[in-house]
Formats: C-alpha cells, structure tokens, sequence
C-alpha cells in the first residue's frame, strides 16, 4: 500500500497537489519550507512567527490568554551550545542523576 501512494503521489509537484485539493474538505496541507511558512497568510494572521535580535524564528507556543510565552532572549549563535559548556569546564555529556 505504501508503495501505491508512494507512486500516486510522485505523479504531481506539490502545488498540483494544492490544486488538487483546493476547495475540498480533505484533511490536507501542504509541508512548507521555513521560508513558505513565515510568509503564509495563515501564520502571518496567526503571528506564528517572530523577530528577535534581527532573526525570524517560530513564535513561542502554546499562547496562553493569562500567560502568554515571551522570547526572554537573543537565539543563540552558532556553534555557541558546544562553546559554553567547554568554556566553563564542563563536559559535553548529559548528566543524569539518580
């Protein structure tokens, strides 16, 4: 059966999908890049998305009416998870306790 619609679906491009189902009551959505989703009249009504320290990344979620999620900081840079911890001695391993 996998291989059934494995085969039907490569029959189309995405957007021919969309076409597809377009106006249908179908359980279906399209998988958007990072980029598509940002600009998606649907999230951007939503305010799914958010800039901080001048980087576009996913709004906190679940958004709660009496606490609301909040970015408390800057995203990290890269490279910047590995550095920490090596700088102040630590090891790279997790520590379970127990």
């Amino acid at each position: 059966m996998r291989a059934i619609f494995a085969k039907t679906f490569k029959t189309k491009t995405r957007d021919e999908w969309c076409k597809v189902f377009d106006g249908s009551d179908a359980c279906f959505a399209p998988v958007l890049s990072f980029s598509e989703a940002r600009r998606n009249a649907h999230n951007l009504s939503r305010k799914s998305h958010v800039t901080v320290a001048e980087v576009e990344q996913p709004a906190p979620a679940p958004r709660f009416s009496r606490t609301p999620g909040e970015v408390r900081r800057a995203p990290p840079e890269r490279g910047e998870a590995v550095r920490r911890p090596c700088a102040t001695g630590g090891s790279m391993r997790p520590r379970f306790s127990g």
